[in-house]
């Protein structure tokens, strides 16, 4: 029997190792089985891959967005085969919007996470409540694993040097297309976009912006 999750397929095998697979979230209904990509192995396994940015990285400063479309939750962009480019799922056509909890940060080469990865827990129907709004989360994001916070003496961090990753406070706009929203205050753009991070405040440490700004990057859900 196929799969409906990355996580139930760990479940029924955990000694599954990351990779990709076929899964069927909706079983027997209308929508067609589809290969994702499973983490099976950070912060407890079950991560699906949902959007990664191309490799290489860029210069966002604080640019909300990378002027892109075609990115995002409910676009469907790029290979798993192909880590050349840009790849979005498209959760909705595949049938995964109901995941309660968004794993996200930098990579280093294919799909394997880079040193800065946070986890946040999602509201129950997140997803279809917030696609046109953000939701701010009661507590900043776990640091699953993230080295000391540094800000540089030279350009102190203005914005609370102690507090990493509050860039990550807000995300929803689930029905955007430029890309994966996320922010500290109420309002559209910054995120993951295709280009990768732009989360702000790089510029000034690893602190704020949680230390991804310009980076490559990756989302996954569970």
């Amino acid at each position: 029997m196929t799969p409906t999750s990355c996580g139930a397929l760990l479940t029924a095998n955990p000694s599954a190792p990351s990779g990709v697979y076929t899964l069927d979230p909706d079983g027997a209904g209308p929508i067609a089985p589809f290969q994702g990509y499973c983490d099976m192995v950070t912060d407890g396994g079950g991560w699906l891959l949902v959007g990664r940015s191309q490799p290489g990285g860029w210069n966002p400063g604080c640019a909300g967005t990378d002027g892109g479309s075609n990115f995002g939750w409910q676009t469907t962009r790029g290979s798993l085969t192909d880590d050349t480019q840009a790849y979005a799922l498209n959760v909705v056509a595949n049938g995964v919007s109901t995941f309660s909890q968004m794993l996200f940060g930098n990579y280093t080469t294919s799909k394997t996470w880079g040193s800065r990865i946070f986890v946040q827990t999602l509201p129950l129907n997140w997803f279809t409540t917030y696609s046109t709004t953000d939701y701010a989360f009661p507590a900043l994001p776990t640091e699953v694993s993230v080295p000391m916070c540094v800000p540089s003496a030279a350009a102190p961090d203005s914005n609370n040097p102690g507090i990493d990753g509050a860039m990550f406070q807000r995300a929803g706009y689930t029905s955007a297309t430029y890309g994966f929203q996320m922010r500290d205050v109420p309002g559209g753009s910054f995120g993951l976009m295709a280009s990768g991070w732009a989360s702000c405040y790089g510029e000034n440490s690893l602190c704020y912006g949680g230390g991804v700004n310009g980076s490559q990057g990756m989302i996954m859900v569970r």
